[in-house]
């Protein structure tokens, strides 16, 4: 906010793939958050093959400002404003 020269945390975007940050982004005063959280991949953990964005949310961390994508392409759903028509 400091380098874009922002004093409203309400006027920013924010996007991440992880919760903690978006829910970091919230407590600060910013209001256009989304999590990302790209589903279908797979990964290896502790030898266990898993897919990603399968597993679901904390219930303790739901807010219901937090949009959540699974796609950048979903983004002109959420934030039409910001894309040209």
């Amino acid at each position: 906010m400091k380098q874009a020269g922002i004093t409203d945390p309400s006027k920013c975007y924010f996007i991440d793939d992880n919760r903690g940050n978006v829910n970091g982004a919230i407590a600060q005063g910013w209001r256009k958050c989304v999590h990302f959280r790209e589903k279908g991949l797979e990964v290896m953990e502790g030898g266990v093959t898993k897919q990603i964005g399968s597993e679901p949310l904390d219930s303790a961390k739901d807010n219901d400002s937090i949009f959540e994508v699974s796609t950048l392409e979903q983004l002109r759903d959420v934030w039409p404003e910001i894309f040209k028509q």
